[in-house]
């Protein structure tokens, strides 16, 4: 932080001791340069009896001071934080097994001298990870397959937990999906779900999440009205991805795209084209084939047949074909999300079984 910077209110914690008795005792740098979303917030490690968790701080004074649609600006911040802790208080409840735990959650007042609602910070407090799956991959090195398997297992469970809810994530990726030394990886960062029961500004946002792992219909400015397409099969592709991510080190979207000319990709990632994502989607059907073929070889030799048949189904381009086709074929069209469930646990059982 360059020395004539003026610390925001959210930028402001350290040393402080919340109402719930958490005190700020580290702040958590991010390279913004390599990360998306949450730029209004600041993470702190917190301390309370012992226990470390997460602080995200939510900076409103950005808003107030924005030169143009300041409501709008406030509004929205507000929304998103009020809609995530609901979301994540009602999981806490139920124990939702893959999904990170919320421990508290306010409002604290860091300068009394600031125009009113400035100088307050709103923040929600989660049980502390050990890493990201991204952070975990850059310092271990090589993680063996079952690690790999064991992770999509558990995503895959949290993101049952989550449809069974009527909730969709809308933005797993390495980063949001983290690690307990204890109890293995859950989703984290709600800041983009959107609820079957409770309405979310980001029902309106076409692309929620990452553009680097988005759904490639959604960056072509398509997504289908009912729920189970637009919404649980944008989830399912995110999870495949994942899939692709921890075997070739790279997201399903990237791959694809690599694979089309410049002229068919969508100016959400600077590509040329200017039809509709009906029209481009023969040249995406024909490049996710050639991706995934240069994908494969990364899978383990004696699995590979299996994965290339996940991720085809999981990453279609097509989110009316996404899933898998028992399950798409069966009443109300789900996407099998419990099929993969079972597929992968059924892979990583097999795969533990091998080295007794």
């Amino acid at each position: 932080m360059s020395s004539d910077h003026v610390a925001k209110p959210a930028e402001r914690l350290l040393g402080l001791t919340l109402p719930e008795g958490w005190k700020v005792v580290e702040r958590v740098e991010r390279d913004l340069s390599k990360e998306t979303g949450g730029r209004f917030s600041v993470g702190y490690i917190v301390e309370r009896n012992e226990t470390r968790a997460f602080l995200k701080a939510l900076d409103l004074s950005a808003a107030l001071a924005a030169k143009d649609k300041m409501a709008e600006h406030v509004f929205a911040l507000t929304a998103e934080y009020l809609f995530e802790r609901d979301i994540l208080k009602v999981f806490g409840e139920e124990r939702l097994s893959r999904i990170v735990k919320i421990l508290a959650s306010g409002e604290i007042t860091v300068d009394t001298s600031l125009p009113q609602g400035t100088g307050t910070v709103l923040y929600l407090v989660f049980e502390l990870a050990s890493a990201d799956v991204r952070k975990h991959l850059a310092f271990a090195g090589l993680v063996d397959s079952l690690w790999k398997l064991r992770t999509l297992h558990q995503i895959t469970v949290g993101l049952q937990q989550l449809h069974t809810k009527g909730i969709a994530h809308q933005d797993v990726k390495p980063s949001n999906v983290l690690l307990f030394e204890r109890f293995g990886t859950k989703l984290g960062d709600l800041g983009r779900a959107v609820s079957t029961t409770k309405p979310s500004l980001h029902d309106a946002y076409l692309i929620p999440g990452d553009h680097g792992y988005a759904p490639p219909e959604v960056l072509y400015g398509y997504r289908p009205t009912e729920w189970v397409d637009g919404r649980d099969a944008s989830d399912l592709y995110l999870v495949g991805s994942m899939a692709v991510f921890l075997f070739a080190g790279r997201s399903m979207t990237n791959a694809l795209f690599e694979q089309l000319e410049t002229e068919y990709v969508p100016r959400a990632l600077n590509g040329k084209w200017n039809g509709s994502y009906q029209d481009v989607k023969p040249y995406l059907l024909d490049g996710f084939d050639r991706a995934v073929r240069r994908i494969s070889p990364a899978f383990p030799e004696n699995m590979l047949d299996v994965l290339d048949t996940a991720v085809r189904q999981m990453c279609h381009p097509d989110p009316h074909l996404r899933g898998h086709p028992d399950a798409r074929n069966s009443v109300g069209r789900p996407v099998g999300v419990d099929r993969y469930v079972s597929l992968f646990d059924r892979l990583a059982t097999r795969t533990e079984a091998s080295f007794e």
